[in-house]
């Protein structure tokens, strides 16, 4: 995972069961092909800067990976929003990129989880959010 890119997207809100139900009433086929867990963690400065400009920084772990990533600002439009995303593995480019957007400029990331936080925390920035989320990954037939 090594993209900076502008992220566009709609998200609707509904209930799992009640997506799947509309699957099958509208005959739409489907098979569960995994379940994971993604646990994010939202850094902010003590004065909120980022959160202030409409940015974000996140650490996600997923799947025995750590991504960094960069928000920009989001434009709003009647059904949708875009914003530029920089994301990326720690130890990659990308991930370097991300850190760069928020004014932190370093040669080289550590390689686990604790010593981002630990850089992070020495650069002033702190966990203002962490939020687990339990996904599931359906195929459409």
């Amino acid at each position: 995972m090594d993209n900076p890119n502008v992220e566009e997207e709609v998200k609707l809100r509904i209930r799992h069961g009640a997506f799947l139900d509309l699957l099958k009433r509208k005959n739409i086929g489907y098979s569960v092909i995994g379940s994971y867990s993604e646990r994010d963690l939202i850094f902010d400065f003590p004065d909120m800067r980022l959160l202030k400009n409409d940015w974000l920084f996140r650490v996600r772990l997923e799947n025995n990976e750590i991504i960094l990533t960069f928000k920009g600002r989001r434009e709003i439009f009647r059904y949708s929003k875009r914003r530029t995303e920089i994301e990326g593995t720690l130890g990659s480019e990308s991930a370097l990129k991300a850190l760069e957007k928020i004014g932190i400029h370093v040669s080289s990331l550590p390689n686990d989880l604790s010593g981002i936080i630990s850089l992070l925390a020495q650069k002033g920035l702190r966990i203002v959010v962490e939020v687990v989320k339990k996904r599931t990954s359906l195929e459409l037939k």
